[in-house]
């Protein structure tokens, strides 16, 4: 095997410092097969080498795009114009799917702060009786309050 000389390439210390990442992220990623050193010396030290920075961008972007390293794996595995397609879709419908979520939570705190500055504001020196459209109710056993466990049943059941 070619000896490697170590003051052309980085230590481990200094590759994670340049990245921005944890020393440990290193040897997950090589423990896990995602990311392996330039070369390891006979003492067991890891060297990185410069063209490493561009392999090592691609997977701290798709890290911060949520790209779970299995994921990753399969596509630096199989790096081609196609599996970044069809990663980047099925990113954005993900994408799609937690705008949904936040829509959703969103409204039902807009409601919740709707509702309660009615509430606020609502005059309670005045009583008003007001017609509404006629609603349908549920009628139930009457329960103890002694046991939550019974509550939530019973309230699951309605």
């Amino acid at each position: 095997m070619l000896q490697e000389n170590p003051k052309n390439y980085f230590t481990t210390g200094e590759f994670a410092k340049i990245c921005k990442v944890n020393k440990r992220t290193l040897f997950h990623y090589h423990d896990i097969g995602l990311f392996f050193p330039a070369f390891t010396d006979e003492n067991g030290y890891r060297y990185y080498s410069y063209q490493q920075f561009d392999v090592f961008a691609i997977i701290a972007t798709l890290k911060k795009l949520n790209v779970p390293l299995r994921d990753i794996k399969t596509y630096l595995d199989m790096r081609t114009p196609e599996v970044m397609l069809e990663l980047s879709r099925q990113k954005i419908s993900e994408v799609e799917k937690e705008i949904e979520k936040l829509n959703q939570i969103r409204h039902i705190l807009n409601e919740t702060i709707d509702y309660t500055n009615r509430g606020l504001a609502a005059d309670y020196d005045h009583i008003s009786v007001k017609e509404q459209e006629e609603e349908y109710i549920i009628l139930s056993n009457q329960l103890s309050e002694e046991n939550n466990k019974d509550y939530i049943s019973w309230m699951l059941e309605y």
